[in-house]
């Protein structure tokens, strides 16, 4: 039985779905959107915006419908098979994110530590993704904790660029030509869904939630939309003040220093201390991602395993005395490390995590459609019509993406899939039995 202590408030879910959305993208795609469309590339996180909009929806409307639910529980209706498709792959694509953000962080820390420079990429990586590890095994409080203080040292390069942004709108500049390349910004689409992906964290965890079937799914669409104005804000203030120069760089942390002579023309040593809080605060944001995400994904395979659909679920189900799933946490880590050792650039991540959570969209989707049509419900319907064409949309743009450049992240996929197909029927689980499948 849950304790008080053991229960996610509005707050704290609404916390936990903002550490998510809003970290590493922002500002790995601050200057490929700049390159596309300049100063009005917030557009693109607009437009994908209004895509998800209708995917927010149904994920909150679904969590109505199943207090405490999850995307097992919401693809049950199709049948256990997609139940574990949906639940299994999203469980395995979206620790790509968590991958990533971990390589960022250690990035980072090798260049706020020099003398972590000639220490081995991945030695740093794996030091970091232990340390996540062992914090997510100390229970819900101390995972707070830490949510609360990475909060913290994330908002502050954002907000600082969003009101530099602002104290400086009126300032002469060299804007970045206001020219939008249509067919780009396609192609930028799972670049920018990357950055708005997260508002569905709350579904592994709304069984934890206070009264989860109405606080879960307010979480869901205030922090979505906290996430989509900060995010527009600061893409479109930090290009502003940059101007065309942002043309110039390829890497954000490189126009870093730019950005701080534009707005502290007259202190040096003002502008060191920005720029050390400014890589302080990117440590915090690409942290609070990954950790977030190892917070909240291992409770799916929890669920698979609780269901008796994967091997050694007697073990994976088994709690630590802070009611935590020590096995669940523990393959979260073997994963990342598949993806640090197998997966060369940060694109090939974020086509991963996109196309994992496009799936478990689809079949959330599918399952509103469902629900819909057997209470003869015309709203829901259209609604679930509406998110269906998103998800159509999005899972086109995923799966053109992987053959933009190079199929080894396909591949990977595939063989997560492939691993998936093979436990699924490898395992003799009373549920299959009783439906028949």
């Amino acid at each position: 039985m849950q304790t008080q202590r053991d229960t996610l408030t509005l707050p704290m879910t609404i916390l936990v779905n903002l550490n998510i959305m809003v970290g590493a993208g922002v500002f790995i795609n601050t200057i490929p959107l700049a390159h596309l469309s300049g100063s009005l590339s917030f557009m693109v996180y607009l437009a994908v915006g209004l895509l998800m909009l209708p995917l927010a929806l149904t994920v909150a409307r679904l969590l109505q419908i199943y207090p405490g639910g999850n995307f097992y529980t919401f693809a049950e209706p199709l049948g256990i098979a997609s139940s574990f498709a949906s639940t299994w792959i999203y469980f395995v694509a979206k620790l790509a994110t968590s991958a990533l953000t971990i390589r960022l962080s250690s990035i980072l820390l090798q260049d706020l530590v020099p003398a972590l420079a000639t220490v081995p990429i991945f030695a740093v990586d794996s030091v970091l993704l232990a340390i996540l590890l062992a914090l997510n095994l100390r229970g819900l409080r101390t995972s707070m904790l830490v949510q609360y203080v990475l909060t913290i040292g994330k908002l502050t390069p954002i907000l600082f660029v969003i009101g530099a942004g602002i104290l400086f709108f009126n300032e002469p500049s060299a804007t970045t030509p206001l020219v939008i390349d249509w067919h780009a910004i396609i192609y930028g689409v799972p670049v920018a869904l990357f950055a708005l992906m997260g508002f569905e964290a709350a579904c592994a965890i709304s069984n934890r939630v206070e009264n989860p079937g109405r606080n879960a799914p307010r979480a869901l669409i205030i922090a979505a939309s906290i996430a989509l104005t900060l995010i527009c804000s600061y893409q479109f203030l930090y290009t502003w003040v940059m101007g065309s120069t942002t043309m110039m760089y390829h890497s954000f942390i490189n126009t870093i220093p730019i950005f701080l002579q534009r707005v502290v023309p007259n202190s040096l040593r003002l502008r060191q201390a920005l720029a050390s809080l400014f890589h302080l605060g990117m440590l915090a944001a690409t942290l609070s991602v990954s950790y977030g995400i190892l917070f909240t994904n291992h409770w799916n395979l929890y669920t698979l395993a609780k269901h008796q659909l994967i091997p050694l679920c007697g073990h994976l189900t088994r709690l630590n005395r802070f009611g935590i799933p020590t096995l669940c946490i523990l393959v979260e880590g073997l994963i990342c490390v598949v993806y640090l050792t197998q997966l060369t650039q940060k694109f090939y991540f974020q086509q991963i995590s996109g196309f994992g959570t496009v799936v478990a969209y689809t079949f959330s989707t599918l399952a509103l459609m469902a629900y819909a049509r057997a209470h003869n419900d015309r709203t829901l319907l259209l609604l679930a019509l509406w998110a269906l064409c998103s998800s159509t949309l999005l899972m086109a743009a995923s799966i053109k993406s992987f053959f933009m450049y190079d199929t080894w992240p396909l591949t990977l996929v595939g063989f997560f899939i492939g691993a998936g197909y093979l436990f699924y029927h490898g395992c003799q689980s009373p549920l299959r039995q009783k439906y028949g499948e």
